[in-house]
């Protein structure tokens, strides 16, 4: 069984106790193979006793294996942790505190990395017992003869083999967990561009950076002067009807996906689609002096990407300036919009105006410079407004 389907069976969870369950496999495979070593060892050398004792570490290890394999890290965790205490209480009882069996229970105190948030006890009971029963057996064997006395050289060796084993163990339990906390690391570095990368699309940049700062606030912000349009596919509507899903969602994202590409060559906001309609600002977030005419020469850039399409569409625009209220809203799918009298009359410029034209109101025909060619409509009746004079943007000039 291997860990995809170990997960899929509720045995292993998340990534943290994946992690740990290849560290507790590792362990028993290395730790069977150790302690067969030293049974071999102190059969040949003695004491006897440890080598039966070691007879028995080389079962538990192997069922410690057979646990992990299958996805039970805490019942193959567990029985390994007692051993290696034991282990150790037993063979400094026996050889005495030279030979070094005790340090094994400094790296007994590191096996709490191998428990999950949700296992602290055990892990803080790990850290108190391996703490204390190092400090018991110093404070009872230091210094005092062995009750299984060997021969001084064979000491030596014993010490010398475990604090080395000791020493490539935390080095090991070091190297592993720092790269797996690099390895973290990484992927929440890449996770949290993702995120950036996500509320950029969603956000403007400066409003991004805005609500980072402050999490638990809304944004709002009242803009003096901004412009707004509103684009409308004339025809779509009837054209839909006749065609498949699939191609009306392709063609509509292929339009829009040109239209964004104009907007962000322009440096504009991209405020929302509705069905087959288009909003864009000028002027928000960021101020800039020169948001009516930019937002004219975008309004003439999306009537050119129509020219000789095959189906037929043409394209309503509508632009007004003025004063508006720009925000975040909403807690879940939330988004930034704009609001006031400025987005209503914009609205009222398009849905009362011409197909393949592009309808402006008195305040953006007197801001534009006349550069702009523009013919006069007259007064137009505006739901909600009254008659308004109005002006039809045609294009403009290059000096």
């Amino acid at each position: 069984m291997d860990l995809a389907e170990q997960a899929s069976l509720g045995i292993v969870q998340s990534a943290q106790e994946r992690r740990s369950l290849l560290t507790v496999l590792k362990i028993a495979n290395v730790g069977g193979i150790v302690h067969l070593v030293m049974l071999l060892q102190f059969a040949l050398l003695g004491p006897p006793q440890l080598a039966w004792f070691n007879l028995g570490s080389v079962a538990t290890f192997a069922v410690a294996r057979l646990l992990a394999s299958r996805g039970y890290r805490l019942p193959a965790l567990l029985p390994m942790q007692c051993e290696v205490l034991l282990h150790q209480v037993y063979a400094v009882h026996l050889l005495g505190w030279d030979a070094g069996f005790q340090d094994w229970l400094l790296c007994l105190t590191l096996s709490f990395l191998l428990f999950t948030r949700r296992q602290r006890a055990f892990a803080i009971a790990t850290l108190v017992v391996a703490s204390w029963t190092y400090v018991a057996l110093y404070l009872r064997y230091f210094g005092q003869p062995p009750r299984y006395p060997l021969p001084g050289a064979m000491v030596k060796t014993l010490g010398l083999g475990n604090r080395l084993g000791t020493g490539l163990f935390v080095t090991g339990m070091a190297v592993y967990y720092g790269l797996a906390a690099d390895r973290a690391e990484n992927a929440l570095q890449l996770a949290h561009h993702r995120v950036e990368e996500l509320l950029h699309n969603i956000l403007p940049p400066a409003v991004v950076a805005w609500l980072s700062d402050h999490p638990s606030q809304s944004h709002a912000t009242r803009t003096a002067e901004a412009t707004v349009l509103f684009a409308d596919l004339v025809g779509f509507t009837r054209w839909s009807e006749e065609h498949s899903p699939e191609e009306l969602v392709r063609t509509l994202d292929a339009l829009f996906t040109q239209m964004d590409a104009l907007v962000e060559k322009h440096g504009l906001e991209k405020i929302k689609t509705i069905g087959d309609a288009y909003m864009v600002a000028a002027g928000v977030p960021n101020p800039r002096p020169d948001h009516v005419e930019v937002m004219a020469r975008l309004a003439l850039d999306f009537q050119r990407l129509l020219v000789g399409r095959a189906d037929g569409f043409q394209m309503r625009i509508g632009l007004h300036t003025g004063p508006v209220v720009a925000g975040v809203i909403g807690r879940k799918k939330f988004a930034y919009d704009l609001w006031g009298d400025t987005v209503n009359t914009a609205a009222r410029m398009e849905s009362h105006g011409l197909p393949g034209e592009i309808q402006v109101s008195q305040a953006v025909q007197s801001r534009l410079p006349p550069s702009f060619q523009l013919r006069e409509r007259g007064l137009i009746e505006i739901k909600g407004k009254g008659p308004l004079p109005t002006w039809l943007l045609t294009g403009e000039s290059v000096e």
